[in-house]
């Protein structure tokens, strides 16, 4: 770790989010905490999926060493995948967007450009909030899609419903099959996010967490 952090000018942290706060502190204490032992600032770029709340502590964290600069973000979209080629023969892509905030960005623009960085003017926690926000949706959704499908099986009634949800609401139908069965190998990461989710829901939207 020592090694990693003495030459690298920037780290993106990715992590599963229950993982996320250790790994800030790994960085914290790899890296000398004496101002100016380095010529330039390391930048940490937390990119994992943590609340808002998550996020102000981790840079309370960071904070704490003067050659850190802390960078708040979150990824949001799918992963990288070729799409048809365009003119020149070369293949296009879908990219998921970093959105990051605070007051420190990425200082190589180049990079920050290849990763499809998109920075708020707004103060941390507010990219992991986003974050959060678009997590709800979709994440959620898939949650509720499995107590109904599974409800539904238990009534004996699932023909029916994916019948019913064609007939009425395919798009709907699609996202929930297909989320369905993607689900199961990203669970490990999607447990801790779901509480991450439910404290943002709670301590930032004004929502109980049972609800």
């Amino acid at each position: 770790m020592e090694d990693l952090v003495s030459s690298c000018s920037a780290i993106l942290s990715i992590v599963p989010p229950r993982d996320a706060k250790t790994t800030a502190q790994r960085i914290v204490s790899a890296l000398s905490p004496m101002a100016g032992s380095r010529s330039s600032p390391l930048y940490y770029v937390d990119l994992n999926a943590v609340s808002p709340n998550s996020a102000v502590e981790i840079n309370a964290l960071l904070s704490a060493n003067p050659n850190i600069r802390h960078v708040d973000g979150g990824i949001i979209g799918g992963v990288p995948y070729s799409k048809e080629r365009g003119a020149d023969g070369k293949p296009n892509w879908h990219c998921p967007s970093l959105i990051v905030s605070g007051q420190h960005e990425i200082p190589d623009k180049a990079l920050a450009a290849a990763l499809n960085v998109q920075h708020l003017n707004l103060p941390i926690g507010s990219a992991t909030g986003l974050k959060m926000c678009f997590a709800c949706t979709t994440k959620g959704f898939i949650s509720l899609a499995i107590q109904s499908f599974t409800t539904a099986h238990e009534l004996g009634v699932m023909g029916e419903l994916r019948e019913y949800l064609r007939k009425y609401n395919p798009s709907t139908l699609a996202l929930a099959e297909k989320g369905l069965v993607t689900m199961p190998s990203k669970a490990y990461r999607w447990e801790h996010e779901m509480l991450e989710i439910a404290d943002t829901m709670a301590e930032n939207g004004g929502f109980g967490k049972e609800l």
